[in-house]
């Protein structure tokens, strides 16, 4: 808390009814000490900075602290109907300083190289140090994500770090647009319409996206020829985002005619439809206002998941400030690896695939997912879905025991939900949650919005985002009052869909888990996580593997190639790299860059896109890359430009047109071999799944039987590798130890002779 907003409360007590009280004196009293020594420590010295705190000062306010809060509650309680007409500073007293200033207190790690201030504002982050041998692991980069461990809450755990990041949905759909002009550059001014376009950025997702991704099929169906994929850019335009949308209309007529358009359109299609999920689920659903972080809410669900008494419901994750060996800090979201099987992606051979009847029917699962649906419900988490629910095998039982959600960043929704059967998202409403376990019900009805709000502290949520989740949790708490508690005799009653979405809820006591089995939880439907485990069981033992989406991948990809290498894509380049020539004197670096230009314009393209790479077009293409890198050397040597790129000098006209050009030329390069790259990984991804559905096909046609017998063997077969390993590693400790017995035998022969040597010594 800040020290004017510690102040404001000091002035409160100081003017409110019941101040000739001893618990209203004692309450001014030690408020007022404490404000004297915290004062120091949040007021900025004359260069900007704040005094640092020592091990000693800080116990010495610590105790202050807990005096403050004592006497301040016990004013609060004395004086708890005095107070009830007043300020919004009145009502959230408790709140704001008993719990958002107590518990940034006590999380502090006294240093005396950083501020108590700094301390208290950062201190939900966990400080890493970084060797110099760490940053050789990980390549010295860290914006991407790397392997850390981390203590959380005392355990030390494995995870990735991502460096922060802020949410910028408008930025992400430029860089779109901006790899569509560096791809396609025939088509600059059709992408040139898509910026600072409200309309299109607001509404015409939907169209672009639906529209192409569903007449690509038919394209694909029939013959893939020029008639064909004119006639599905007509349908297009005809009935998405271009109807009404003049300017976007008059350049998209200008280039439909051209066979190339289709593969460039349909490219940026699928670039669109996975940011209008993006978008869709951020903004639209959660209400995540840009500039925010979005990875941090993993770790609010963390903190809200400690709160409950469920630690290892959720992946863990927490924020994280990297310390480098120069003394350098980066901040982001450390997230634990989590173990578990992910029916999206399960082995052909699996043993998931081949579970007893009564696999899901365990307490513990039914338990933790009752109390993964309260977690998410409190915290607005609207993304929960079969993928991202990572189940827990006991290998000897085939039972699953447990199961851990993942990908906990669409939580916090703002969105309140006001009617009956509203939905938002896959939020699973109190009425569909259907049962809670009486342990978590407790554990709930304690929690008070004092508690919710330090827990949610120091994570960059709004104040609308933070009253949201207290007001579900007010709504939670009056329906487990009302809550009727589950009596095995009488069995879990019918849905009544005629009651508000947040009535219905029955407690279960630990005792009756085992009566209630998993079928009556799945018996009503509904979006309860009871269901969404119906779901796991039958994608884990469906027949096939997803070949459609991977066979859509490898097309766009291999279409996105073939349009990259019309030549019409790269004669505007060679146009401007040779208008900007200068008439004499022409440096050789330059004029080599044109050379390989014209000879990659004049080499045609394979038939075959992913053609081996001594190919004569990729061996043209290779070679002006090294002429383009070998001009940018030359440039960083004279000094025109730095490594990465930024021109030193104050270049004008064509000078600094041909450095241009010539950045424009290996960019363009650049990202024509990263394509070929990406058609040949979807070629053999796809090329996979093939595969790994004639393996599941083999092994979905065996019986029951079959299956485990297939399954066990596998198990025995990595006891055994585990079992050779073990005993592999066992003798070389015992030859170690021989080797340490045999230094002892020696040692002790010489320390015999050096005796004898002695003694030897002595008698002469």
């Amino acid at each position: 808390m800040k020290y004017n907003e510690m102040f404001a409360i000091y002035k409160f007590l100081r003017e409110s009814k019941g101040n000739d009280s001893p618990a209203w004196k004692e309450a001014i009293n030690n408020l007022g000490m404490l404000m004297e020594h915290m004062g120091v420590y949040e007021t900025k010295r004359q260069d900007g900075s704040y005094l640092p705190i020592n091990e000693k000062e800080y116990k010495k306010i610590d105790d202050m602290l807990d005096k403050a809060v004592t006497s301040v509650k016990n004013y609060l309680k004395e004086n708890e109907n005095v107070h009830d007409d007043r300020t919004d500073l009145t009502k959230n007293l408790e709140k704001e300083f008993l719990s958002k200033t107590y518990v940034e207190f006590k999380n502090v790690k006294p240093n005396p190289n950083v501020s108590l201030h700094e301390s208290m504002e950062n201190f939900r982050y966990e400080e890493v140090q970084l060797s110099n041998a760490d940053l050789k692991r990980v390549g010295a980069n860290l914006s991407s994500r790397i392997q850390l461990s981390v203590d959380i809450n005392g355990e030390k755990i494995k995870g990735v770090f991502t460096p922060k990041t802020s949410y910028n949905p408008k930025g992400r759909y430029e860089e779109i647009l901006d790899e569509m002009k560096l791809k396609y550059p025939m088509y600059t001014s059709f992408w040139n319409t898509f910026y600072n376009n409200d309309h299109f950025y607001e509404q015409g997702l939907t169209g672009l996206t639906t529209n192409m991704l569903t007449n690509l099929d038919t394209w694909k169906a029939k013959d893939k020829t020029d008639a064909m994929a004119l006639k599905t850019l007509n349908k297009y335009e005809s009935s998405s985002f271009i109807n009404g949308n003049k300017v976007i209309d008059d350049e998209y007529k200008k280039y439909k005619t051209d066979p190339a358009f289709f593969g460039a359109i349909y490219d940026l299609s699928s670039k669109m439809e996975k940011f209008k999920t993006y978008r869709g689920i951020n903004t639209m659903d959660v209400g995540i206002e840009d500039g925010q972080n979005i990875d941090i809410r993993n770790c609010a669900m963390s903190s809200v998941a400690h709160l409950l008494g469920e630690d290892d419901l959720i992946a863990k994750a927490k924020q994280v400030t990297i310390k480098m060996p120069d003394g350098e800090y980066q901040t982001g979201t450390f997230m634990e690896y989590v173990k578990g099987k992910d029916v999206m992606n399960l082995d052909s051979i699996d043993s998931m695939k081949a579970l007893p009847k009564d696999a899901f029917d365990t307490v513990s699962l039914k338990t933790q997912l009752a109390n993964l649906q309260v977690l998410d419900y409190i915290c607005g988490n609207i993304d929960r879905h079969v993928g991202n629910m990572f189940y827990d095998v006991n290998p000897k039982t085939r039972k699953v025991v447990g199961i851990k959600g993942i990908d906990n960043d669409a939580s916090f929704m703002s969105k309140e939900i006001k009617k009956k059967g509203e939905q938002a998202g896959r939020l699973c409403s109190i009425r569909d949650m259907r049962v809670i376990d009486e342990d978590m019900a407790n554990r709930v009805l304690k929690i008070d919005e004092g508690a919710l709000s330090a827990t949610l502290h120091g994570y960059g949520l709004t104040d609308k985002e933070v009253k949201a989740a207290w007001n579900r949790l007010v709504k939670l708490q009056d329906a487990i009052r009302e809550a009727k508690t589950y009596n095995p005799k009488e069995g879990l009653p019918k849905i009544d869909y005629s009651m508000s979405d947040d009535k219905g809820l029955m407690i279960v006591k630990k005792r009756d888990w085992d009566k209630l089995s998993m079928s009556d939880l799945q018996r009503e439907g509904g979006r309860s996580y009871f269901v969404t485990a119906g779901f796991a069981n039958d994608i884990a033992n469906r027949q096939l593997a997803a070949t459609a989406d991977f066979k859509k991948s490898a097309e766009a990809s291999r279409v996105s190639l073939k349009t990259m290498l019309n030549p019409k894509n790269t004669k505007a380049m060679i146009d401007n790299a040779r208008s900007d020539k200068p008439a004499i004197g022409v440096s050789k670096r330059y004029s080599d860059v044109l050379k390989a230009l014209d000879a990659y314009q004049k080499t045609p393209a394979p038939a075959d896109v992913l053609a081996r790479g001594d190919d004569p077009k990729w061996t043209a293409l290779n070679n002006l890359k090294a002429a383009v890198d070998a001009y940018k050397s030359e440039k960083v040597r004279i000094g025109h430009i730095d490594e990465q790129g930024k021109i030193l000098q104050n270049f004008k006209g064509k000078p600094l047109k041909r450095i241009h050009d010539v950045d424009m030329i290996g960019k363009f390069a650049d990202k024509l071999l990263e394509q070929r790259k990406l058609a040949l990984q979807t070629n053999k991804d796809l090329e996979k799944a093939i595969e790994k559905d004639k393996k599941t096909i083999e092994f979905n046609s065996k019986s029951f039987e079959e299956k485990n017998q297939i399954i066990n063997n596998q198990l025995q077969e990595e006891q055994n590798k585990n079992q050779d390993l073990s005993t592999s590693i066992l003798n070389e400790i015992n030859k170690d130890n021989d080797i340490v017995k045999n230094d002892q035998i020696i040692n002790n022969d010489y320390k015999e002779i050096k005796y004898d040597d002695e003694v030897a010594m002595g008698e002469k």
